[in-house]
C-alpha cells in the first residue's frame, strides 16, 4: 500500500546554495512554511491580483523561480516559461513580454535595467502591470522611471531579503502613489514577519539612526545545512520574543518617520554582483592562491547603470593578469572574475594599520589591462560600436582591437552590447558573438558581412514550402 505521510510546515523544504567565506558554497535549508508564508502573503496583502500571465524569468538555482512558480499556479494564473536562449537575448525577451501579454514579471534589478534600457518598445506596448525586483540595491533612473511615470497602472515592487529569509519586505510604488524616489526604500516587514534595526548592543535604534539589520518570523531558515558552528554565529536567540531566532544580515539601514526602512549598505565584505550573493573575500582568498601574488584588495564600484563591479588591487612580481583570469575562471563563478585588475606596488594603509580603501586608484585613471596598441574607428560602423563600448563599460579611449573582456566587459555588459548593436543596425547577432569576436574590428566585420548578404540577396520571394522547379 502507498503510505502518505504527512507534511508539516516545520518540515525541510528546499535546499539553496550562496557564497561563503571560505570558498566553498553554503547549503541553508528552508522550511515548508517559508514559501507557504510568502505566498500567502503575495496572494491575500502584497496588492498582486491572481488569474494573470506570469513570467518564469528566474532560473532555477534561485529561490525566487519557487516563488514564480506557485504563485502563479495557486493564484490560477499562467505561468509562460522560458528558454535560456531568450533569457539571454534582450531583444526576444521584449518579443516574448509584449507577445504573450504578460502581465507579472520579477527580474534582478541588473536585469531589469538592462531590458528597459533596451527596449523601447515595452514603454508603448507591453502589457505590464506588476513588476518585481530585488537581489541588488536598486536605482531608479532613466527609461525604467520613464515607464513608470508613462504608465500609470505598472507598480513596482522593490522587494528584501537574504538567501537566509526570502522576500522580507516589499515596498510597492507607482505613478499614482508618487513615491517613485531615486533609491526606493525597502519598504516594510511583510506579515508573520520581524525586522529590527539593533545596534552593537543589540538594542533598538530610534527612527532615522543607522544600524544592523536583524529578521525573524515564518521565513526565516533552519540554519545552514551541515554547518552548526556557523548557524549558532549567524542566528543568535531573539531577545525581544524568547525562543525564537534572529538573523544577522550584516546589512545597515535606519527606519524612515512612515515606517519604512532605508538600506545603507553592508557591514562586512559581502555584496551582490547582477543579483548573485558575493564574498568579497572569497575572491581575495582565490587570488592569492595565484603564483607571484603578494597580497590583494577587492572593491565594488557602482557604474553609471547602477549596477556593482568589481576591481581587483595586486601587489605581485610580473604577473600575468591574462594567465591569471584563466586560473580565476577555473575556480570561480563568472561573476566573480573582477571586471578591473589594477597592478599597485603596496597597498595603501591608515593609521590603524588597515587597508585604506579610500587611498586606492580609480580604474579609469590607471592602467588596469595588458593594452594592445591603440586603434582608432576606421569606419562607420566601428564608430558606432566604439560610442556603444564607450557608453557601457564607462571608458573614453577603446581602440578597435581591444578585448572587450579585458577591458572591463563581462556577460550583462555583452547583451547590453548585442541589444544596442540591434537597434543601432537593425542586425540580429547572438550574444555569444561578444565572446567569440570580442573586438570591435571583430563585430564589424561581422555586420559588415551580414550586410552584404543582406543586400546581395536574389531578387524575387517564395512562399514556405515552395520549391524552384529544377530541370536535370
Amino acid at each position: 500500500d502507498n503510505v502518505i505521510e504527512q507534511i508539516s510546515l516545520k518540515d525541510p523544504a528546499y535546499i539553496i546554495y550562496t557564497s561563503g567565506s571560505t570558498g566553498s558554497p553554503i547549503g541553508i535549508l528552508h522550511a515548508h512554511r517559508c514559501l507557504s508564508n510568502l505566498i500567502q502573503w503575495e496572494l491575500h496583502e502584497s496588492g498582486i491580483q491572481g488569474g494573470l500571465r506570469n513570467l518564469q524569468y528566474t532560473a532555477l538555482a534561485f529561490d525566487v523561480s519557487l516563488q514564480e512558480m506557485l504563485f502563479s499556479l495557486i493564484s490560477t494564473g499562467t505561468l509562460y516559461l522560458l528558454s535560456d536562449e531568450i533569457r539571454g537575448d534582450m531583444r526576444r525577451l521584449e518579443t516574448f513580454l509584449i507577445r504573450n501579454k504578460l502581465e507579472v514579471v520579477f527580474m534582478t534589478c541588473s536585469a531589469l535595467s538592462t531590458l528597459i534600457n533596451f527596449s523601447d518598445k515595452i514603454i508603448e506596448k507591453a502589457s505590464l502591470k506588476h513588476i518585481m525586483t530585488g537581489g541588488e540595491r536598486l536605482r531608479l533612473s532613466g527609461p525604467l522611471k520613464k515607464l513608470l511615470n508613462k504608465n500609470s497602472d505598472i507598480t513596482l515592487y522593490n522587494f528584501y531579503g537574504p538567501s537566509e529569509s526570502h522576500v522580507m519586505t516589499s515596498y510597492p510604488m507607482n505613478r499614482k502613489l508618487g513615491n517613485l524616489l531615486p533609491y526606493p526604500f525597502i519598504g516594510k516587514p511583510i506579515s508573520s514577519i520581524q525586522v529590527y534595526i539593533l545596534d552593537e548592543n543589540i538594542a533598538t535604534v530610534p527612527v532615522g539612526v543607522c544600524g544592523e539589520i536583524y529578521i525573524g518570523g515564518a521565513q526565516l531558515a533552519m540554519g545552514y545545512l551541515n554547518r552548526s558552528e556557523l548557524t549558532e554565529q549567524r542566528f543568535i536567540s531573539n531577545p525581544f520574543n524568547p525562543g525564537e531566532f534572529l538573523y544577522k544580515t550584516g546589512d545597515i539601514g535606519r527606519w524612515s518617520q512612515e515606517g519604512n526602512i532605508e538600506f545603507i549598505g553592508r557591514r562586512d565584505e559581502q555584496i551582490k554582483i547582477h543579483g548573485n550573493r558575493v564574498e568579497l573575500r572569497e575572491i581575495e582568498s582565490m587570488i592569492k592562491k595565484y603564483p607571484d601574488i603578494i597580497d590583494t584588495a577587492i572593491l565594488v564600484r557602482e557604474t553609471t547603470e547602477g549596477n556593482n563591479e568589481l576591481v581587483a588591487y595586486i601587489v605581485g612580481k610580473s604577473v600575468k593578469i591574462d594567465k591569471l583570469k584563466v586560473f580565476l575562471r577555473g575556480r570561480l563563478p563568472s561573476y566573480m572574475i573582477p571586471s578591473y585588475f589594477v597592478p599597485i606596488k603596496r597597498l595603501p594603509l591608515n593609521p590603524n594599520g588597515k587597508i585604506d580603501k579610500k587611498s586606492l586608484p580609480i580604474p579609469e585613471n590607471t592602467l588596469v589591462h595588458p593594452v594592445t596598441e591603440y586603434v582608432a574607428p576606421r569606419n562607420e560602423i566601428e564608430t558606432k560600436l566604439t560610442a556603444i563600448w564607450q557608453e557601457i563599460l564607462g571608458k573614453k579611449r577603446i581602440g578597435v582591437h581591444d578585448d572587450f573582456f579585458k577591458i572591463g566587459g563581462n556577460s550583462l555588459n555583452a547583451i547590453s552590447v548585442i541589444t544596442k548593436a540591434y537597434k543601432e543596425f537593425d542586425i540580429e547577432l547572438s550574444p555569444n558573438r561578444v565572446f567569440v569576436t570580442s573586438t570591435i574590428a571583430g563585430l564589424s566585420s561581422e555586420i559588415e558581412a551580414i550586410n552584404w548578404v543582406s543586400n546581395n540577396e536574389p531578387s524575387g520571394s517564395f512562399e514556405e514550402g515552395e520549391v524552384d522547379e529544377v530541370t536535370i
